[in-house]
């Protein structure tokens, strides 16, 4: 039976596994050239939920590369959420360069977050795979035996 220790983290990498395929989602949506304005809503607060809640414990946990992660994942994110408010009152307005202009930003900023997501997906996983021997160091095992 699993301990509620890794059903937590299971359920953690689930939530940030949807992270990635919803940035995905929205990076092949803005790349065809549909602006879906409901989803930047809805997708924006999912993470800065997730991110401001259960990411940083399971990231201070994982170690120094996800942490090397986490700050530049959140800088993308802030990133992200100003040209989605620029896009938004761009498309508002009717001025369709800045709309452009700011969902062409957009698309940058969910490409590297899918990316970054994607890393610290990795490097959870990666630390969730190790475990520390008798003498504290941390030796990986098999992620089947995990």
């Amino acid at each position: 039976m699993a301990s509620d220790k890794s059903i937590e983290e299971g359920f953690l990498l689930y939530e940030l596994n949807l992270h990635v395929q919803d940035m995905n989602r929205l990076h092949a949506m803005l790349e065809e050239g549909h602006p879906p304005v409901a989803e930047w809503a809805e997708l924006g607060c999912g993470l800065r939920d997730w991110l401001e809640g259960p990411a940083l414990a399971q990231v201070t946990a994982a170690g120094a590369t996800a942490q090397h992660l986490f700050e530049p994942l959140c800088a993308e994110h802030q990133g992200f959420h100003e040209t989605r408010r620029a896009a938004l009152h761009a498309f508002a307005g009717g001025d369709a360069a800045r709309a452009r202009h700011a969902s062409s930003q957009m698309l940058r900023h969910a490409s590297q977050l899918g990316r970054l997501l994607m890393a610290l997906d990795d490097a959870l996983r990666s630390a969730k795979s190790s475990k520390p021997d008798k003498s504290g160091m941390l030796v990986s095992e098999p992620l089947s035996e995990a």
